[in-house]
Formats: C-alpha cells, structure tokens, sequence
C-alpha cells in the first residue's frame, strides 16, 4: 500500500467515526454539506480517494466498520452496500 493511499484509508475512517457514528445526530447531513462547500475542506479529497479505494479493494472489515460507525455489520457485502450508499449519498 502506497504512503498516500494508506493517509487517504486513515482519512476515511476518521470521517467514518467522526460523520457515520449512528450516535451523531445529522452526521451524515453536515458531511454532505461540507462536501458540497466551496472551497471544499481540505479533508474531501483524501476522504474521496480513500472511499474509492474501500470499495475497489475491500480494506474495510465489517468488525472495522461496525467499531467506526457503531451501525452492525455482518459481512463483507453490507459494508460494500454501506460504502455506495454512502458514495451515492455524499457524491452523487
């Protein structure tokens, strides 16, 4: 793993537990506003890199997200389903 995909992977999961914690209310609402700011936030671009690379390569367990996010997941396939709906919600 590169140096920059591992900092983008790092960024991703420090968004995971800071903007997809189902204890937070509205976070994944102030992610996407922050998302759709201009300028963007210095943080979107890693984030948006290390998304990609969580759903081309699998780099985020189920145990990793449920620990980031405190939402269950049980395999592999949720968190794939997870993360697009995520990049669908965000990006899109």
């Amino acid at each position: 793993m590169t140096g920059q995909r591992a900092e983008d992977l790092a960024k991703l999961r420090e968004v995971l537990a800071a903007y997809c914690d189902v204890n937070v209310s509205e976070g994944r609402d102030r992610l996407r506003a922050a998302v759709r700011r201009s300028p963007q936030p210095p943080f979107v671009a890693s984030f948006r890199h290390g998304l990609e690379a969580a759903l081309a390569h699998d780099t985020i367990s189920p145990a990793e997200l449920t620990g980031l996010t405190h939402e269950r997941f049980d395999d592999q396939t949720q968190v794939r389903d997870y993360l697009r709906e995520l990049w669908d919600e965000v990006f899109a």
